[in-house]
């Protein structure tokens, strides 16, 4: 069940991400497909990736769900406080901090 669940991480957590993820700004970019004349059909490829992607991030929670349910039984919606992660010695994720003070 483990294997599965990681397996399951692994796929989702994977180079699944749809064109221009991670860009700020790209309006140069596309500018310049639109002087090339493929903008719009660059823009509907995109587009469907997207949605793809998203479907596949939906089914891969469901699966996960699935998998978890089973594994944890009545204790899979089980929540949590920070207070009772640390009781348990369960350490807290530290966020990385991108811009200076």
């Amino acid at each position: 069940m483990c294997t599965a669940c990681s397996s399951t991480l692994r796929s989702r957590c994977g180079a699944r991400e749809p064109p221009w993820d991670g860009y700020l700004e790209a309006g140069a970019l596309l500018k310049e497909l639109d002087q090339l004349g493929m903008g719009a059909a660059h823009l509907e490829f995109v587009f469907e990736l997207r949605a793809a992607v998203d479907a596949s991030r939906a089914q891969h929670r469901e699966l996960l769900d699935l998998l978890l349910g089973g594994l944890l039984g009545d204790r899979a919606n089980q929540v949590f406080s920070l207070d009772e992660l640390e009781a348990a010695g369960i350490e807290r994720a530290v966020p990385i901090r991108y811009l200076p003070d």
